[in-house]
């Protein structure tokens, strides 16, 4: 869940009188942890980024694997659409396999 922060956003100091001494408080705390998590956002982008390439290239690998497996079991020659059906059939088995 992305936190939510409560702040105000002009350059003057917090009014203590309207907010007491707590609010002053709170408001100084949430805006450092906005600015933290705001200058935390490009090495974040960066993860982002980095975490969805690994989960193409394991896709990729996964792909790879079952097209190299398939085609192991399709004949040479002769017989070429009835082993297709059967794998077809039953792939779930097949990726078993793989």
């Amino acid at each position: 869940m992305s936190p939510s922060f409560g702040s105000s956003f002009n350059d003057k100091p917090v009014n203590e009188a309207a907010t007491g001494p707590n609010g002053k408080e709170l408001f100084e705390r949430e805006q450092e942890d906005l600015l933290f998590d705001l200058k935390d956002i490009p090495k974040m982008a960066c993860d982002r980024r980095i975490n969805e390439f690994v989960k193409r290239a394991r896709a990729a690998k996964i792909h790879a694997y079952i097209i190299s497996h398939l085609k192991k079991e399709m004949p040479a020659m002769i017989g070429k659409a009835k082993t297709q059906q059967r794998l077809i059939d039953n792939l779930a088995d097949e990726f078993g396999k793989v």
